[in-house]
């Protein structure tokens, strides 16, 4: 037969308690204010609470008004943002720039240095979604797609 332990009820411990020394606590004020001094002093707080609150109010619209403007570049992930790098690069290749090309899906991933199709894919939906390119797709592993840069994608190549 197996003995039972006995178990002794014990406080519970204490992982933390404050030492709150009185020479810490700031010290009382002895003179006690008549009412008009208590009234006036209540008034000088109030008008500072008043000031405290429009002047955050004031900060919180000038964030509303003129919010920060991110560029395209930070919207975009490192491996989108190589595969837009490298469609720059077609695109101002030799002295003039060129506002369509046509690549195949494999050499832009060899270019960029991708190597997922489903990031190749993404990237060319969020081209599409940040209206930068328009890309009509040409069926077939040779043919290639052409890929156009709208105003907006010539914009952010400038």
């Amino acid at each position: 037969m197996k003995k039972r332990p006995n178990l002794i009820l014990r406080e519970p411990v204490k992982l933390y308690e404050p030492k709150i020394l009185e020479k810490e606590l700031p010290p009382q004020k002895e003179k006690k204010l008549g009412k008009d001094e208590e009234f006036e002093s209540k008034q000088n707080n109030l008008q500072l609470a008043k000031k405290e609150i429009e002047n955050t109010i004031l900060e919180k619209e000038k964030i509303e008004f003129f919010p920060k403007r991110i560029s395209l570049r930070e919207k975009m992930s490192p491996r989108v943002q190589q595969i837009w790098d490298y469609f720059c690069q077609k695109a101002k290749q030799g002295d003039e720039f060129k506002k369509s090309f046509c690549l195949t899906r494999a050499e832009v991933m060899k270019g960029a240095g991708i190597g997922s199709t489903n990031t190749y894919r993404d990237a060319l939906k969020k081209f599409q979604d940040l209206d930068l390119l328009k890309i009509e797709l040409r069926p077939g592993v040779n043919s290639g797609s052409v890929f156009t840069f709208t105003e907006r994608g010539i914009e952010e190549l400038g």
